[in-house]
């Protein structure tokens, strides 16, 4: 059901908005990104850069996100990480929006 909360949410937004969403090492799914850049919001994703779990450092043998989310078993690991975010990913993230609220202007 959360789902339905976020678009219901990204409905409600007013163009020129920002939504920045956060992925686990090796998983994205910019579902959000595909119905937020039609109606005028700006949307950006990223990724942990590395594994945040011990059980997940085997995600490492995987070359590249979209190899992983090709087959299930390694999508499951990948999602089932933790997402951390560190410092420098708030200063893109306050980047993002600010560069989004110039772009507006």
């Amino acid at each position: 059901y959360i789902y339905i909360y976020i678009y219901i949410g990204l409905l409600l937004m007013r163009p020129g908005a920002t939504v920045v969403e956060w992925f686990p090492y090796k998983y994205f799914k910019p579902t959000y990104q595909l119905l937020a850049t039609p109606l005028g919001i700006h949307s950006y994703y990223r990724s942990n850069k590395v594994p945040s779990s011990y059980s997940s450092e085997i995600l490492r043998l995987v070359p590249s996100a979209e190899a992983c989310m090709k087959h299930l078993r390694c999508r499951g690991y990948a999602r089932s990480d933790d997402v951390v975010i560190t410092e420098a990913d708030i200063e893109y993230i306050i980047k993002r929006i600010i560069f989004s609220s110039i772009s507006n202007s």
